[in-house]
């Protein structure tokens, strides 16, 4: 338990040392005058649609998630959008993203539902938002290529979802040898005292056994693909916000370029809420498209809070509306 929390300790430290690294480098030299002026004459309203366009999201991911999490018991979409709130509320203030496992254990602790069970539908989920992006990123870069590099990404992406798809289905048809495995390699990692990750190593491989056992496939396809056209959306809204002079397909294609780079950098460790990270994200992708650096800085500023804030104060409403308590905390 010692070294788990060593371990975890070493882990947020460098998440947190990248953040402040990349916020030193991003907004070293600024022309604070000029980042201020573009922050004054945002359009708040866009902001606020796009910020409502966020929230209505999460209730999208509810619906989906009920269906993953049918075989483990039967939860209202109302109190998965309530966990899923918190869960995002933990990943923008608590060290790891520890989200994840806070709403698992939310809804196992409010509905009585099997913890492991719960944790391997939203692994499904994961897999799935994985599986929804590159496909779409792919497609759109594939027909209309910004750039030489962005269209060999999106060849590169249908070739990594087909190969994991048919790597999935063999295990899927071969479960029990696929299950003896894993369950083996699980008490390997524990007599090493690596409990933390063989636990998360047998979520992922139950959620690639269950990924083919899902009763609304075609459901669940149409809700991924319109969580990801959501994200999009939200923005495209956020960029119509800084009245930026150029036309509609020029916005089309910035809106990719920051959903995808942004998508990319919340996977590095970071500090709680994807700070630094997601900042040097958005501002490396409107710098592909020649925007002013220090506008460029101001929009990933208000980018990033406009997910930022009402996910992170719902769900801080959720987590106590639940009588959930910081003490929680250490039971994950």
């Amino acid at each position: 338990m010692a070294m788990i929390k060593k371990h975890r300790k070493i882990k947020s430290a460098i998440g947190i040392s990248i953040s402040i690294l990349l916020i030193w480098l991003i907004f070293k030299g600024t022309n604070w005058s000029e980042l201020l002026k573009a922050i004054q004459n945002i359009n708040y309203f866009m902001i606020i649609a796009a910020m409502a366009l966020m929230v209505s999201s999460v209730w999208i991911r509810a619906i989906r998630w009920r269906i993953l999490i049918s075989k483990v018991g039967n939860v209202s979409t109302t109190d998965l959008y309530k966990v899923t709130m918190v869960g995002y509320m933990g990943n923008n203030i608590l060290p790891l993203k520890m989200g994840e496992l806070l709403r698992t254990y939310a809804i196992s602790k409010k509905q009585n539902i099997n913890f492991s069970g719960a944790f391997s539908s939203i692994v499904v989920e994961r897999i799935l938002d994985m599986i929804s992006f590159i496909l779409i990123i792919s497609a759109v870069f594939s027909i209309f290529p910004i750039t030489d590099w962005t269209q060999k990404i999106g060849v590169i992406g249908f070739f990594i979802v087909l190969c994991f798809l048919i790597v999935s289905f063999i295990l899927f048809r071969y479960n029990s040898k696929f299950e003896t495995w894993y369950l083996e390699k699980q008490k390997q990692l524990i007599t090493k005292d690596k409990e933390t990750i063989s636990n998360h190593f047998v979520g992922f491989c139950q959620g690639i056994a269950s990924l083919w056992q899902n009763p609304k496939p075609w459901q669940t396809i149409f809700l991924s693909l319109l969580i990801w056209a959501m994200y999009f959306l939200f923005t495209i809204l956020s960029i119509y916000a800084f009245n930026f002079n150029f036309g509609f397909l020029d916005i089309m294609k910035m809106g990719i370029l920051v959903l995808t780079f942004v998508t990319l950098a919340i996977i590095v460790p970071s500090a709680p809420g994807a700070i630094g990270t997601y900042h040097a994200a958005a501002i490396a992708a409107l710098q592909i498209v020649a925007i002013n650096i220090d506008d460029a800085r101001a929009f990933a500023i208000m980018y990033h809070m406009a997910q930022y804030l009402p996910l992170t104060f719902i769900g801080l409403y959720y987590f106590f509306k639940l009588n959930l308590h910081v003490a929680d905390l250490d039971k994950i």
